[in-house]
């Protein structure tokens, strides 16, 4: 249940880098991906349901995702 759950957050991030390699978009891949799975979910294509387990664990310890950024920003 969390690998499909996972797989969904992931294809989303993977087509988001697909659309900007295609197209040029000036927009980074990770942004339009997180777009993608926005719209996605309104409407209706992904139930909330369906992704809500593993988005809780990346809310969750997002502030982790942090640290290596803020660590070589401190060192720049």
């Amino acid at each position: 249940m969390i690998l499909k759950q996972l797989s969904i957050i992931l294809s989303a991030l993977f087509l988001g880098y697909a659309l900007t390699m295609a197209f040029h978009v000036p927009v980074p891949a990770n942004v339009l991906g997180f777009i993608v799975l926005f719209a996605a979910l309104c409407f209706g294509v992904i139930k909330p349901h369906q992704v809500d387990r593993v988005s809780d664990f990346i809310i969750q310890y997002l502030a982790v995702f942090f640290v290596a950024p803020a660590v070589g920003i401190m060192q720049y």
